[in-house]
């Protein structure tokens, strides 16, 4: 399935985009899992490889809406490998989306380029240059003839995956107020852990095809009734609708399913929501 994507990535207060029309290796929108390149380890101890020698290497890159994974293996001026990214979704607070793109490039001298497979025979190319363990890769701005660059340092895996979490958290304040778009519907988080409760909640309802965000879809707030009020044991959801209550039912079904129950009014003995 071919699919457009559009690669916004803000830097600074630049705004970087380059038009890819990719064969997604995956689409989701949790950032997929990524294996490592072969002889690339993820343990503590280990090295993620370096540009100046042959063999298996990755790298991460980030900027304020994005994160970036590379891994590569080099044989020579060779190299060949696959690019990882995941990027907030338009609206604000409607979770990341990720993709995995196959390349192959060259390394000559200290300069680097990539040659990104589209698929059908198209292919983008991005070019860098080595700088010490890592690289640089720079992108047309969204301005003519503007150009941004982006660092890559070594890193591993779970260190991409830790840059994900936290720019997917990153999204949402605490306590946390989700819209359903184009409804009324709310839920709303209070707690410790409310950004990353956000995070799980919009992952899961994105893969039954409803948006949440964390923009209010009215200017003048509905009324709308409880439909449940639920807890985790640290943190609380409450879940608010009108009319028939289906998005909001829903969204109580989501919770419920992933742990949450009825909360109590501490002495009362009694379960609120509905």
């Amino acid at each position: 399935m071919r699919r457009a994507l559009t690669f916004s990535i803000v830097v600074g207060a630049a705004v970087l985009a380059v038009a890819l029309a990719v064969v997604l290796a995956r689409t989701n929108t949790n950032h997929p899992s990524v294996s490592e390149s072969p002889g690339v380890s993820d343990s503590g101890g280990s090295s993620s490889g370096s540009v100046g020698s042959d063999g298996a290497a990755s790298f991460v890159g980030t900027a304020s809406n994005a994160v970036i994974f590379i891994q590569w293996t080099r044989a020579g001026s060779n190299i060949s490998g696959a690019l990882q990214q995941s990027i907030l979704k338009s609206p604000a607070g409607s979770g990341i989306d990720s993709q995995a793109i196959a390349f192959t490039g060259t390394i000559a001298g200290n300069g680097l380029t990539l040659q990104l497979n589209e698929g059908l025979g198209s292919v983008t190319s991005l070019t860098g240059q080595l700088s010490g363990s890592g690289f640089s890769l720079t992108y047309p701005g969204s301005g003519q003839g503007s150009l941004i660059t982006i660092d890559f340092q070594p890193g591993r895996l779970r260190e991409y995956d830790h840059d994900v979490d936290a720019l997917d958290a990153g999204q949402y304040s605490s306590p946390c107020t989700l819209y359903m778009e184009g409804h009324d519907a709310t839920v709303e988080f209070a707690g410790s852990s409310a950004t990353s409760d956000c995070a799980a909640f919009v992952q899961g309802q994105a893969a039954h095809g409803n948006t949440w965000t964390t923009t209010p879809q009215s200017s003048a707030p509905p009324q709308l009734s409880a439909v449940c009020t639920l807890s985790d044991g640290s943190d609380q959801a409450s879940v608010q609708d009108d009319g028939g209550m289906s998005f909001g039912t829903s969204a109580c079904e989501q919770l419920t399913s992933q742990g949450w129950s009825p909360d109590r009014e501490p002495g009362s003995g009694t379960a609120g929501g509905d």
